[in-house]
């Protein structure tokens, strides 16, 4: 092969890397090796065609295709950790911000500021929840936490330090005094709207199904929020349409709810089928509760409903869900197991 035909060659494998290098935004080890190998022997092969120097030495003119191409190779390998520098393994840290009276009332749109070297600014989603991603290079780091929101005290800040498998945090709000008799809970007269402190009660329940129909998350809030009431069969009908309306599965929060509430209205089967369907997507490790910090709120929630539940062998329909073992879960994506 002439000088010519090895420049394209050592360009063409150079190519490759860097593609995989852009393409790949997140690449895994094993992508991370090849950029790395194509990387090295594209400069060395490009090198080579230029000047017809393979060998390992330096010249006025610079460094041989075979040095620049071997440099490069024993970095990498003399300092190992550059391949896990190059992947971006991303880990999951699940919070809620909820009332410090009522953990299962999760504050919507709650403001969570997260400190390390930096401070990062999120916003929980309409149940109070929040994520925070992070790379393999923090962990073992601490961070804080803290939350505000309008009508709460501010958070005392949470000290959390990162880790290789999913956790979760919840942050505590104290309601403000004006705020102690009402919940948080989608707007029934406008369906796009943020959610307003309202009053639960009988009379709002019929315009608000008709209100928040389709509307998985609102319908699943105020399930939960009729249930708290004590009113199971209005909590059947929220929640009935929650899982009928459902697109991504976070009704599933609420869905212990849903199975107490139908033993409190003394239909068993139906509860048993429920939670068996819960059940099986624990253990399924696919969906939306595949991860670690969905189900243990799941599993809070399911000890919570339970309490309603006076016959201890009703409960023991729940104990499935409420004993879940969140630390045996599947991995969330690019997570190793």
């Amino acid at each position: 092969m002439g000088s010519r035909g090895q420049t394209i060659l050592g360009i063409s494998i150079l190519a490759v890397g860097i593609v995989v290098g852009v393409a790949v935004r997140c690449p895994s080890a094993s992508q991370a090796f090849v950029m790395i190998i194509c990387v090295a022997f594209g400069i060395g092969m490009l090198i080579f065609g230029l000047t017809g120097q393979f060998d390992l030495h330096v010249k006025a003119r610079g460094i041989t295709g075979s040095g620049a191409g071997a440099l490069f190779l024993i970095l990498f390998f003399c300092k190992p950790t550059i391949l896990g520098d190059m992947t971006c393994d991303k880990f999951t840290l699940f919070g809620r911000v909820a009332r410090a009276d009522d953990f299962t009332l999760g504050i919507a749109h709650a403001r969570v500021t997260i400190y390390s070297n930096l401070s990062t600014s999120l916003s929980a989603n309409a149940l109070g929840d929040f994520q925070y991603s992070y790379g393999r290079r923090d962990v073992g780091s601490d961070i804080q936490v803290w939350a505000e929101a309008t009508g709460y005290k501010r958070s005392q800040p949470i000290v959390i330090t990162l880790a290789t498998v999913e956790d979760t945090v919840r942050v505590p709000l104290q309601p403000l005094a004006d705020q102690l008799s009402t919940v948080l809970l989608p707007d029934v007269s406008a369906k796009d709207s943020p959610p307003v402190a309202q009053e639960v009660k009988p009379e709002n329940y019929g315009d608000a199904l008709r209100a928040n129909n389709g509307d998985e998350l609102a319908l699943a809030r105020w399930g939960t929020a009729a249930f708290k009431k004590g009113d199971f069969d209005w909590s059947i009908k929220f929640l009935e349409d929650a899982n009928r309306s459902q697109k991504t599965g976070i009704w599933k929060y609420s869905a212990p709810y849903l199975v107490a509430a139908y033993l409190n209205e003394g239909e068993k089967q139906k509860a048993e089928i429920l939670a068996s369907s819960l059940e099986a997507d624990l253990q399924s490790g696919t969906g939306y509760l595949s991860y670690a910090g969905r189900k243990r709120f799941l599993a809070e929630a399911a000890s919570d409903a339970s309490e309603s539940l006076e016959n201890p062998e009703q409960r023991v329909i729940l104990d499935g869900i409420a004993k879940v073992d969140a630390g045996a879960v599947s991995p969330s994506p690019g997570q190793s197991p």
